[in-house]
């Protein structure tokens, strides 16, 4: 019975961060970004996929640039202030920073894709392509994060976290002994 608690408290939060703290931060940075680039924040929308409406002047290419990638990017520093929790919270922020390196690596495939002359519509990086006319940088930018983000992933300790969360903890091993010393 304790498994299957474990179980459901290690779904409940995989899904909560999933589907609901990791899309706030990532729209939060879309608007934070928006917000200090002289745009207009017109609304934050949660269905069918969440969004961030925004207005901004279309002369200012760079700022809507760093507006598009700013959804990746705030994500990746929000995990910093929370990389030495322990328990539910360590858990979360691990998975957080799992969901960060998922995304990170869509950016990879979007970017791949429009080399390959698909392109995704409706996706951040898609547009920020759109703003600066740059594939095959915007394909090493996001290879480059995607890096970062596993880099995150692997500081968090997953082993130890979900140990955490399943109430055990990493043990190093005995040392061996001979047979000999064993009959001491």
């Amino acid at each position: 019975m304790k498994d299957i608690l474990v179980l459901i408290k290690i779904t409940a939060v995989g899904f909560f961060v999933a589907a609901f703290v990791y899309p706030l931060v990532h729209e939060g940075g879309h608007m934070l970004a928006a917000v200090l680039g002289g745009g207009r924040l017109e609304g934050l929308g949660w269905y069918p996929v969440p969004h961030v409406l925004y207005e901004m002047d279309r002369g200012n290419t760079a700022m809507h640039a760093v507006t598009c990638l700013a959804g990746v990017c705030l994500p990746m520093v929000a995990v910093l202030p929370f990389a030495k929790s322990r328990g539910v919270l360590g858990f979360g922020t691990l998975t957080f920073a799992c969901v960060v390196l998922f995304s990170t690596a869509m950016g990879v495939v979007v970017a791949g894709l429009r080399l390959l002359g698909t392109t995704v519509q409706g996706d951040d990086i898609t547009a920020f392509i759109d703003c600066t006319g740059q594939t095959a940088p915007t394909l090493l930018l996001m290879l480059g994060l995607s890096a970062i983000a596993a880099w995150q992933v692997a500081w968090l300790k997953p082993k130890q976290s979900f140990l955490a969360m399943m109430g055990q903890t990493e043990t190093p091993l005995a040392p061996r002994l001979s047979a000999t010393e064993n009959l001491r």
